[in-house]
């Protein structure tokens, strides 16, 4: 099961980094709202202050800088163990054609057999897929999902010869 959620970006972008993001927060932004501040400037039918106060939130996780977005990519993580460092099956991917995709397989919305959005999933999945020039080779979309994410995972970590961690211990 999974809860897939694609949004039109109307701010600008201005870094196209990666984000490592704590499971549990990485569930919490797949909230209407925390898309919504994600995708726009507008308030939209949130207060002003309850918009801003999300707003703060993305700032401090380093989701947003002067009003724009700054990354491409955020994978959420969990520590299973005291040392044991594991990256989740779920991504926020900002597409080219600037559209904002948040997918948790972890969660308990949808199911592939008789999901509502199966056409959007997969038009994302695709595109998502070739964006990173990787090949699908799943025909079930959870399946083919969790295959381009491991893949965008071990790309992070076979091209990178370093990751810089900010100590922002209070979120």
């Amino acid at each position: 099961m999974c809860y897939f959620i694609v949004s039109k970006i109307d701010r600008p972008i201005i870094e196209k980094g990666i984000i490592l993001i704590r499971k549990n927060v990485f569930d919490k932004l797949g909230s209407e709202n925390f898309v919504k501040v994600l995708s726009s400037h507008d308030k939209m039918d949130m207060s002003k202050s309850y918009f801003y106060l999300m707003l703060n939130k993305v700032r401090k996780m380093g989701l947003v800088k002067d009003n724009a977005l700054s990354f491409k990519l955020v994978i959420p993580f969990d520590i299973k163990q005291k040392s044991l460092f594991n990256m989740d099956d779920g991504i926020l991917y900002i597409t080219d054609d600037k559209e904002l995709i948040y997918i948790n397989l972890n969660a308990n919305y949808f199911r592939c057999e008789n999901c509502s959005v199966r056409d959007k999933c997969v038009f994302a999945l695709k595109k998502i897929a070739k964006e990173n020039d990787i090949s699908i080779s799943k025909e079930n979309p959870r399946e083919a999902w969790i295959d381009i994410i491991d893949i965008l995972e071990r790309n992070l970590i076979e091209k990178s010869s370093w990751l810089k961690v900010e100590n922002n211990v209070s979120i």
